[in-house]
């Protein structure tokens, strides 16, 4: 494996959640790290969950991990509505 990483080809290769430090990071190299907690969001939002029960059966961390991407979602809606303090109207 090369000690350095390929220059991304992405205009911006920041990868961001609110409350951390940015990353300097191509994005589309960090998304197979990160799909399988997008894909477990989407089935929260059908209604099914990543293990089987309830929402008392899923470990805290993965409740969390949800929860953080469920803000980042809202974040960046409101921002797309020019809500809220990045978008103010």
């Amino acid at each position: 494996m090369p000690e350095t990483a390929a220059p991304c080809s992405h205009s911006d290769p920041i990868t961001w959640i609110d409350g951390l430090e940015p990353h300097p990071v191509c994005p589309v190299r960090e998304v197979p790290a990160w799909s399988w907690l997008l894909s477990a969001w989407r089935w929260c939002g059908e209604g099914r969950l990543p293990r089987a029960g309830g929402v008392l059966d899923q470990p805290a961390w993965v409740l969390d991990a949800l929860d953080a991407v469920t803000a980042a979602v809202a974040e960046q809606r409101r921002r797309e509505r020019g809500d809220g303090p990045d978008g103010e109207r």
